[in-house]
């Protein structure tokens, strides 16, 4: 048996059953770039469970995160997170918000290229308040994107909250 051929078609299939998940056209407001400036984009709900197991954020960074999320705490500030990181690291933070900030984005597809093909745009042309804007609702679990269920349907994320705070 081909073990990598194996995991490779189960890769593509998990990667089509990502690209085909619910996706929600969202105006993000990104008040440093003027205050009537908006951010439209199509969104995606990003697993950044997966990104953090990956390897993207310096465990630095993501061991306190984590440790908030498992206890329900919003108490992190990550301002003194950062100032604890070593310039290398924080340089991969950086890395971690652009990779975020391009995965939420279904349309327009951005791309770490300085040379985007017809269709994408260039992460790297974007103003640094675009990127914090898009990494920032990624981080709050792209509200605005409804949930699809087990059973095809989809659910707002506050009918989700709603139905655990019921149970």
């Amino acid at each position: 048996m081909d073990y990598a051929a194996q995991l490779n078609l189960q890769l593509n299939q998990l990667e089509e059953r990502e690209q085909a998940e619910t996706t929600a056209e969202v105006s993000l407001p990104v008040p440093e770039l003027g205050p009537d400036f908006r951010f439209v984009f199509l969104a995606r709900r990003v697993n950044l469970s997966q990104m953090i197991v990956a390897g993207s954020l310096p465990e630095r960074m993501a061991l306190p995160l984590l440790e908030a999320a498992r206890s329900g705490s919003a108490q992190v500030d990550p301002e003194q997170i950062w100032l604890g990181l070593s310039a290398e690291d924080q340089l991969r933070v950086l890395e971690f918000q652009r990779r975020t900030a391009a995965a939420v984005c279904a349309a327009p597809k951005l791309v770490e290229s300085w040379e985007p093909r017809e269709g994408e745009v260039s992460i790297f042309r974007l103003p640094p308040a675009i990127i914090k804007a898009l990494y920032q609702h990624a981080m709050g679990l792209s509200p605005s994107i409804p949930v699809r269920l087990a059973d095809g349907s989809e659910a707002s994320i506050e009918q989700i909250e709603s139905f655990r705070e019921a149970s």
